[in-house]
């Protein structure tokens, strides 16, 4: 899946869309931009990426580290179980394969860490024969995981623990967006965002209000096929005397045709909830969770049209 939808929304398979692209963005479609990769970053990357999936193991890590390498110095013993030459040669492919692959790809690219998750189907039968003569310590690797998945769930429920900014995604990627969606509902005009994701949570907690993805700005995504949600053309837009735009940007981008209205900010804080001010106001709480900037273009008469395309 991972595979066909990175290919298909960054080689052009899209369907070609109504809107003009911002003023300095190349067309993704058509254009994707050169990767160019230090040799020190593709080893970071790669680095990064392997040790990512091994703290995905917690503390089960241990007991399966001191497993597979007793298993590679000692000959099988009586009554211990063992798999066939072809069932090995599956398992042992079905979980290499995944994570070579990926690995190749943290060289040159970002890569989410539950990309390479199928692996864990085949990786499953392996760590359990690997461990089988550790059965406390895995219990207690187990239990010490399921702790932290639980500590971790109540706090982002709550926000109870003290973590850091940078260790809050769970807080970031889960509280804040019902109250947006409930406040973007009220808008008359055309709603984009520049990301997937705001598109997304805001359509889901507020299915009347059909937001949409603009293109060009960052990854393309499934709201740009015209299946999950229909294309808004420009005449439409036009029609309406604007359209609003929200991101996490906070300098207003130039679309060809359209000019700037208004600007604010939309906050959210753990204590206070949503919290709209002026672009220059003061942050209305020491570490707010979200900021997320609020645009409001209309209609520039005084330039000519530019085409489908912004050409």
């Amino acid at each position: 899946f991972q595979v066909g939808h990175g290919f298909s929304t960054e080689t052009g398979t899209l369907v070609a869309n109504p809107l003009p692209l911002p003023v300095g963005y190349p067309d993704r479609a058509t254009e994707l931009p050169p990767i160019q990769y230090s040799p020190v970053e593709a080893i970071d990357g790669l680095l990064g990426f392997l040790g990512t999936q091994a703290a995905l193991w917690g503390l089960l890590a241990l007991p399966l580290i001191v497993g597979v390498i007793r298993c590679c110095r000692r000959k099988p013993q009586g009554g211990q179980r063992v798999l066939d030459s072809p069932a090995k040669a599956l398992l042992v492919a079905g979980s290499f394969f995944p994570l070579a692959f990926f690995s190749l790809i943290a060289t040159f690219s970002e890569v989410e860490p539950n990309w390479p998750g199928m692996y864990l189907s085949t990786a499953a039968p392996l760590a359990a024969l690997a461990t089988e003569r550790m059965r406390r310590w895995v219990m207690i690797g187990g239990g010490g995981n399921l702790l932290f998945v639980s500590l971790y769930v109540l706090h982002g429920a709550t926000g109870i623990l003290p973590l850091l900014d940078g260790q809050n995604r769970v807080l970031r990627e889960s509280q804040g967006y019902s109250e947006l969606a409930h406040r973007l509902a009220i808008l008359p005009e055309p709603l984009f965002a520049d990301r997937y994701q705001i598109v997304a949570m805001t359509r889901f907690y507020a299915p009347i209000r059909q937001t949409t993805q603009w293109p060009g700005i960052s990854r393309p995504s499934e709201y740009l096929r015209g299946t999950v949600a229909a294309t808004v053309t420009r005449e439409e837009i036009e029609q309406a005397g604007g359209f609003w735009f929200l991101s996490k940007r906070f300098e207003p981008l130039t679309f060809p045709g359209f000019k700037l209205r208004s600007q604010s900010s939309i906050f959210h804080c753990r204590d206070r909830g949503l919290v709209e001010a002026p672009t220059d106001a003061a942050l209305p709480c020491s570490h707010p969770l979200h900021r997320w900037q609020l645009f409001g273009y209309v209609t520039d008469a005084t330039r000519p049209s530019t085409g489908a395309r912004g050409d």
